[in-house]
């Protein structure tokens, strides 16, 4: 298996489309460095081929052409900590209770 599933993103790592058989690009097929959504993928008789979203091909891509993008946990990206609303406050100080007198 290739390792990629629905959702996932991929970087294309060449986009040489042409077989030798008059396949060539077309408009809107996958650029080198770009990266694509995976929509399905598809088993076939000379292997696995992703389709991807917003690419024209219906049979999809020969997965060797692309990688995986793995993405750092988002816990600490600069949109999560613009999304943090500010909520602390400074601990309010009361005074002591008075002290009671020995007798």
């Amino acid at each position: 298996m290739c390792g990629f599933r629905v959702g996932d993103d991929v970087v294309c790592l060449q986009d040489d489309w042409h077989d030798g058989e008059g396949c060539f690009v077309e408009p809107g097929d996958p650029v080198v460095d770009g990266v694509y959504r995976v929509e399905a993928i598809n088993k076939e008789y000379d292997g696995l081929f992703a389709r991807l979203e917003g690419c024209p091909s219906v049979g999809g891509y020969a997965v060797d052409y692309f990688r995986k993008v793995e993405r750092k946990s988002d816990s600490l990206s600069i949109e999560s900590f613009l999304t943090i609303k500010p909520g602390f406050e400074e601990p309010k100080r009361t005074n002591a209770p008075a002290k009671k007198e020995r007798v």
